[in-house]
């Protein structure tokens, strides 16, 4: 074999070798190709993914504020609900005070009207009458009011005492009688009288009765009179 033909067939499996490496790494690059193109693509579908929950979240949020602005109406709502039944409830009740202030009144004024169509004047009771209208304060201290009344309608005297000088007002105020104090008043009892111990009506009303008390001194009755214990009304 000559020079040429070795030299030829080295040449020609160089050729070989690198044709083989060149179409190798063709190879490599297609494959590199191919894997980038599925990266991508996998890139592609997760940026997919991530906007598809960004606006699920976006929506969520929208939700939960639609909810929350909801739920914050509502119970504004019930609030404004809750201030008008309380206010409904006060005037109720302001008006049925009123009511019953009014038919404590009605009742006094009745009393005065029967007393006067008597036409029996306190100075004309005997004492014997007097012993039989004592009664009134067991009528008072029991809360039979009807019984005061119609005792009270005679025409009797109104600052009668007991034997511990309490009047009628008095006891009356000391068991909160409401109705028979105002009657007492139509009939023109006296407000500052004192008992044995130096207390007034006003000193009678405490501690229990303090709404009764203010009633009184709307109608005159002297705050400053001291008790024997030298107390005011309302340190009694």
């Amino acid at each position: 074999m000559s020079q040429q033909t070795k030299t030829n067939e080295r040449a020609a499996g160089d050729a070989a070798v690198l044709q083989a490496q060149v179409k190798s790494k063709e190879d490599g690059l297609v494959q590199v190709r191919a894997e980038l193109e599925t990266a991508l693509t996998d890139h592609e579908l997760l940026r997919s993914e991530l906007t598809g929950i960004r606006f699920q979240c976006e929506d969520l949020q929208q939700k939960l504020k639609s909810e929350r602005e909801a739920a914050a109406a509502e119970r504004a709502a019930v609030e404004k609900h809750k201030e008008a039944a309380a206010a409904a409830v006060a005037q109720a009740t302001r008006m049925e005070g009123e009511k019953e202030e009014m038919a404590e009144e009605l009742d006094a004024l009745k009393v005065q009207m029967r007393a006067m169509m008597s036409d029996r004047r306190p100075s004309a009771f005997t004492g014997e009458d007097l012993e039989k209208c004592q009664v009134i304060f067991d009528h008072i201290r029991a809360e039979n009011t009807k019984e005061a009344e119609d005792l009270l309608a005679t025409g009797m005297p109104v600052d009668l005492t007991d034997s511990a000088s309490f009047t009628p007002l008095m006891v009356a105020c000391q068991f909160g009688q409401r109705r028979v104090v105002k009657a007492l008043l139509r009939r023109g009892a006296s407000l500052n009288l004192q008992n044995q111990h130096g207390d007034t009506a006003l000193h009678c009303c405490m501690p229990d009765h303090a709404e009764l008390a203010k009633y009184l001194i709307s109608k005159g009755a002297d705050e400053g009179v001291r008790n024997n214990n030298g107390k005011k009304w309302s340190e009694a």
